[in-house]
């Protein structure tokens, strides 16, 4: 007698601005024998900071709301329901569009997991936050986070161990393994020049950045440019400034080139909360130099065997951790092959086994 043949499980993921990371992420699970997935997330509009194409989401089925539609539930709950999903990912709480998906009749009975990358702060507002999300947090089948300090949220929220689950965001670290090799077998060595990519947004700390690089300058005869990309509200700070070469916002597609020209990343935030960009960064493998404020730190940077780790709004300290690198060239590929190595967690591959361990758990247990 032949078995039953198991239906594909129906995963609607809502996220918000989508990005390239997430893109890989998706397509990798589209592939998937088990998992019918739909993704509903935000296109770039005029604010966001970034300017990429839609053609990013080639290959994952979804649909990508414009600006217009962004605050609207109603439509969101439509486009939902008519998808009759198994289970539910939900980014965050924060989304008006998002958040009365929660409490949606219509969606009532299907599992819902909430998509989390907040730190735990221990602050007066994240303790009045808390209290305030009780109700939705109720309707919260299985909570995903980023990493230990997500993690730590989330217990702080309520959730027990076998509830919460780690990995919500990943890279494609297939692609983006093999620029270590190319780097390493290029004939002029190994590249002398430091490399920031992220929004220029005063979170991100581009002034403590400026003012340590120049101050990093001043200490060498033969000091490497800094070289930026991205985009936003501060990128006139970076105007003129000796040895800093802006190159604006850079296409996902042509950041391979950019990745393989970088001999160290560097990213100073003031806070970040799990930024992806550190394990873009490490899965290329480049050396890091990173503020404690980045969450992402805790998984993917292990100071004085990948990289340095700094304080946030330290200017002099983030000077000397950039004359280290300087002064220890030869250690450069041995610190980025440990990064890679850190990386591989990461993966757009382990992502989507995480994401059918999790659907799966969700269909064969009870709620």
């Amino acid at each position: 007698m032949k078995g039953k043949a198991v239906s594909r499980l129906k995963v609607v993921i809502c996220y918000p601005l989508v990005n390239a990371y997430m893109a890989a992420c998706w397509r990798e699970l589209a592939q998937s024998s088990s998992v019918d997935l739909f993704v509903v997330g935000f296109q770039a509009g005029s604010k966001d900071m970034v300017a990429f194409n839609s053609d990013i989401m080639d290959g994952v089925p979804s649909r990508l709301l414009v600006e217009s539609e962004r605050s609207d539930p109603r439509l969101v709950e439509e486009i939902v329901t008519a998808l009759k999903p198994d289970v539910l990912l939900i980014s965050g709480w924060s989304e008006p569009a998002y958040r009365p998906l929660y409490f949606s009749r219509p969606l009532g009975k299907v599992p819902k997991v909430l998509m989390m990358d907040n730190q735990l702060r221990r602050d007066f507002r994240q303790w009045i936050g808390s209290a305030a999300l009780k109700p939705l947090l109720k309707r919260v089948d299985r909570i995903f986070v980023t990493g230990e300090r997500s993690w730590q949220f989330a217990r702080y929220l309520g959730f027990d161990e076998g509830r919460i689950h780690r990995g919500v965001v990943s890279v494609d670290y297939r692609s983006l393994s093999p620029i270590y090799h190319d780097r390493v077998a290029k004939t002029d060595g190994w590249p002398k020049s430091f490399f920031f990519a992220g929004r220029y947004h005063k979170r991100k700390a581009i002034d403590v950045m400026i003012d340590a690089y120049r101050d990093y300058r001043s200490r060498h005869a033969h000091p490497w440019p800094l070289v930026t990309a991205g985009m936003g509200p501060e990128a006139a700070l970076l105007n003129g400034v000796d040895g800093i070469v802006d190159l604006g916002f850079v296409h996902p597609n042509m950041m391979g080139q950019r990745w393989l020209e970088a001999g160290v990343f560097v990213i100073p935030s003031r806070f970040d909360a799990w930024p992806l960009v550190i394990v873009e960064a490490a899965a290329t493998g480049l050396p890091i130099i990173a503020t404690e404020a980045c969450g992402s730190t805790v998984e993917n940077v292990r100071h004085l065997f990948n990289g340095r780790l700094v304080p946030s709004n330290d200017v002099g300290r983030l000077s000397l951790e950039l004359s280290w690198m300087h002064n220890h060239y030869n250690l450069l590929p041995i610190y980025g092959a440990r990064s890679s190595q850190l990386a591989a967690a990461y993966g757009s591959d382990v992502w989507a086994a995480r994401v059918e361990e999790l659907v799966e758990l969700l269909a064969t247990s009870e709620r």
